[in-house]
């Protein structure tokens, strides 16, 4: 990562890595299920004006001819905070830190969408913008058949 000379700059720099540090004790351990358990991790991206399924599917490395689709961050992790009655300890401490994952995002990012990318295997990806307009967020994959 090339250094920025303002101490503004380096302060977002900063507040970035504090982010993704942060996302990535969060993620730690954590795993979306499917037909597959698939791990939860940090997702960085490059500076975007404004998010759009182009300009996920082109910071992702995904053609254009993807099959990608939009759900929204509350139907994400839905499943991934709710408690049932028969969780063990540690599906409940899961539930909760998916919770403050989902809070973290929405109070360190701006423009959420949630992404699903591809048919069967599924590349998901939560991402905002950081106020240094980077995409960032978390990634993880589901298989649907």
């Amino acid at each position: 990562m090339q250094k920025k000379e303002n101490s503004f700059s380096n302060a977002e720099d900063e507040a970035e890595n504090d982010l993704c540090l942060e996302l990535a004790r969060l993620c730690d351990g954590l795993s979306y299920i499917s037909e597959t358990d698939a791990a939860m991790e940090v997702f960085v991206g490059q500076k975007a004006r404004r998010i759009s399924r182009e300009e996920i599917l082109s910071q992702t490395g995904h053609g254009d001819f993807e099959p990608i689709e939009e759900i929204s961050i509350e139907g994400f992790f839905r499943k991934l905070t709710t408690v049932r009655e028969w969780y063990n300890a540690q599906q409940v401490a899961d539930a909760g830190r998916c919770g403050e994952l989902k809070k973290l995002l929405q109070d360190s990012l701006t423009d959420i969408h949630v992404f699903q990318i591809g048919r069967i295997q599924i590349g998901i990806f939560v991402v905002g913008l950081d106020p240094s307009q980077n995409l960032v967020g978390i990634k993880t994959k589901a298989v649907e058949t």
